[in-house]
């Protein structure tokens, strides 16, 4: 049965009293009795079935009740007649309450028509021990009452009592829980030293009987080597001691030691251990009980403070959807606090869109045989935050049933961060990836591109030294054909130069404020001569007012990027045909147009052809590095501007890129009434 606070006496009669042949009632103050075994009422004449009346007691009786209610326990001899003949019975009546508040009695009869056994003994102790466990929680009262029961049942001189104590990490030790004696000025230094001692398995008096599992008797303390208070007990003329495992049987295990000290040691010393084994198992149940009560604390302030300091979210939810917890986690990452989140629906941790899909997964998670689940298993789950942000988020969910109502507990991760870095390192991967294209390909170019040239100009200056010419004509021509290789290389050297540059975001550009135009037309005067010797018109179609227009260029990168397009064009443009360079004001930057009359550019290569290395893989007609326009997207993103191409096949390509204005001259101009027809200059 259960010994707490919470039981009735009454309940605790039932279970001590369930044999018919014991004499005990359970009376109230009018002398009603509730509670009576058959044999009891038999015995006082009472209605063995249905309502119990009150009793005519003897006088004797009745006064011994009346004085109990008063708080004074009374033993007394009473003669009555029983089926067997008239027979005398001890009578103990014992108060049932607190210290100040009677509120019943229990009166216990024993046949002393021979020597009280130990059965009956122990009835009586049971009863006494039980009834004062169970008016009380408190541990160390109980511990007080069952050793004074005891003590005073078997004429001990003091009891103790020690409790398995749990150690972080290890195997639980023996503390001191409480004593009670009869002689405490005597005792008071003996106790005292006590209350500091603990002892493990094996260790003292107590520890050894913890390590045997039985009893342990010391008969004389003075010699004894396991005992640790000998002066002190050699003080107080304490002669012996025994100390009891006490056992709870539900699960067979030890909670405790009892430890008893004696003036001498009795002739009966195993009836009485096995008197206080039999009679302290209500301390036991008790004992057992504050351990699980405080391993169910202990777990329960371990768990609040996991959930408290976790950095992740940790959010519970009731059948309404209604917040019931909220931890410092969820408070960092949605930005609400505790005190503004809990009470709340759920529904302001997440987007409007997802919270009448979100309800329907508590439903359905409710009706499943699930306890837990992995959220984002279908698909990606978000937060909320109090600032209105959304993130991305990965958890779990489970639930528990309390109080017959599920609760829904979320542990919720914000993973924005992992994300981002996850991306980052993509984006790495990537660039590396195209690093390592790039290695392969400016390895390819510098084994075979550059090899040619190097090739020529050897061939040159060897034919010079070891054959030279008949003619200086024909002298100046190797030389003439070892100088333009030797450019060629410069070019290509210089291009990857630049194309590290770019990528290492350290390319350089000088800008200045100045004009557009007439960097427009040293350009195409440089490429002049190209054009004759290849049979194609070169021309630059630039408005006057371009020589007004200010900008803020790298003139000589700019010249470069011309280079490029016009040379590009060129290469791709037969003879007959014609490359214009134009320009034409925008409303915050000027565009500039180098458009020819080649052979064009498919539309699924028009994405590439500012991809390095292109040129050389689509197999031009004239070797190149396949970096130039590369090269002019990284000098023209470097101007805030941008590049791209028009193209049709068989009629020719048009590269436009742009550069921003300085000033509000384009603008003004384009808005002006009064202008006049802009003036064009073509340089052939």
């Amino acid at each position: 049965m259960s010994w707490h606070k919470g039981d009735s006496v009454s309940d605790a009669f039932r279970g001590l009293f369930g044999r018919s042949d014991q004499y005990a009632l359970l009376v109230i103050p009018d002398h009603t009795v509730l509670e009576g075994t058959t044999a009891a009422r038999r015995l006082f004449g009472l209605d063995e079935a249905g309502i119990v009346p009150v009793p005519e007691f003897p006088s004797t009786v009745a006064k011994a009740i009346d004085e109990a209610f008063q708080g004074k326990g009374v033993r007394l001899e009473l003669v009555a007649p029983t089926p067997d003949g008239e027979r005398t019975f001890d009578v103990t009546v014992q108060p049932v309450g607190t210290q100040s508040v009677v509120e019943k009695v229990l009166l216990l009869a024993v046949a002393n028509c021979l020597p009280r056994s130990r059965r009956d003994q122990e009835s009586e102790l049971l009863v006494r021990i039980a009834l004062a466990v169970s008016q009380t929680d408190d541990v160390s009262l109980a511990v007080e009452q069952t050793l004074r029961h005891i003590c005073q049942a078997t004429g001990w001189v003091l009891g103790e009592a020690w409790v398995l104590r749990p150690v972080e990490g290890g195997e639980p030790v023996l503390g001191y829980c409480g004593e009670w004696t009869s002689e405490k000025r005597l005792l008071q230094a003996f106790t005292a030293q006590a209350a500091g001692l603990r002892f493990r398995r094996g260790e003292g008096i107590p520890g050894t009987a913890w390590g045997a599992g039985a009893p342990v008797w010391v008969s004389d303390l003075r010699t004894s080597g396991i005992f640790t208070r000998r002066a002190l007990a050699a003080a107080a003329r304490l002669e012996a001691a025994v100390s009891i495992p006490l056992v709870y049987a539900a699960d067979d295990e030890i909670v405790a030691i009892l430890q008893f000290f004696m003036r001498e040691v009795p002739a009966d010393n195993e009836q009485l251990v096995q008197l206080v084994s039999a009679v302290a198992a209500p301390l036991a149940q008790l004992l057992r009980q504050k351990q699980s009560d405080g391993a169910h604390r202990l777990a329960e302030a371990r768990f609040t403070g996991i959930v408290s300091t976790a950095s992740d979210a940790i959010i519970s939810i009731d059948g309404s959807r209604r917040i019931t917890l909220f931890n410092w986690g969820a408070e960092r990452i949605f930005g609400y606090s505790a005190a503004e989140a809990l009470g709340q629906l759920v529904d302001i941790l997440l987007p409007e869109e997802l919270r009448s899909r979100h309800a329907a997964h508590i439903v359905e998670f409710a009706r499943s045989s699930d306890i837990t689940r992995r959220m984002g298993e279908r698909s990606r789950i978000v937060g909320l935050r109090k600032n209105g942000e959304i993130f991305p988020a990965e958890g779990s969910i489970s639930r528990l049933s309390s109080g017959g109502e599920w609760v829904y507990t979320v542990i919720l991760r914000d993973v924005s961060e992992r994300i981002r870095t996850e991306e980052e390192l993509r984006v790495l991967a990537e660039r590396m990836r195209k690093a390592a294209e790039s290695r392969d390909e400016v390895m390819a170019l510098v084994s075979h591109d550059l090899r040619n040239p190097l090739s020529t100009i050897s061939m040159c200056l060897s034919g010079l030294r070891d054959d030279p010419p008949p003619t200086p004509d024909m002298a100046n021509g190797l030389v003439v054909l070892a100088e333009e290789s030797a450019l060629l290389m410069s070019r290509m050297i210089q291009d990857l130069l630049d194309i590290a540059s770019i990528d290492a975001g350290r390319l350089s550009i000088d800008r200045v404020r100045q004009t557009i135009g007439p960097t427009l037309r040293r350009a195409v005067d440089m490429h002049r001569l190209i054009g004759i010797e290849q049979g194609i018109s070169v021309a630059a179609d630039v408005p006057s007012e371009m020589d007004q227009i200010a900008v803020m260029i790298d003139g000589e990168r700019i010249v470069q990027v011309l280079s490029n397009l016009i040379g590009n064009a060129c290469k791709f443009t037969d003879a007959g045909g014609s490359v214009v360079v134009s320009a034409a004001m925008l409303p915050d930057a000027v565009q500039v147009t180098v458009r020819d009359t080649g052979r064009g550019v498919p539309v699924d290569a028009i994405p590439h052809v500012f991809d390095r290395f292109w040129h050389a893989r689509r197999g031009a007609a004239q070797r190149s590095t396949g970096l130039g326009l590369a090269i002019a997207r990284g000098i023209i993103e470097a101007h805030d501007g941008r590049i791209w191409v028009e193209s049709t096949v068989g009629q020719g390509s048009a590269f436009h890129f742009t550069v921003p204005s300085t000033t509000n001259a384009v603008r003004e101009w384009m808005t002006d009434d009064r202008k006049t027809p802009p003036q064009k200059s073509v340089v052939r």
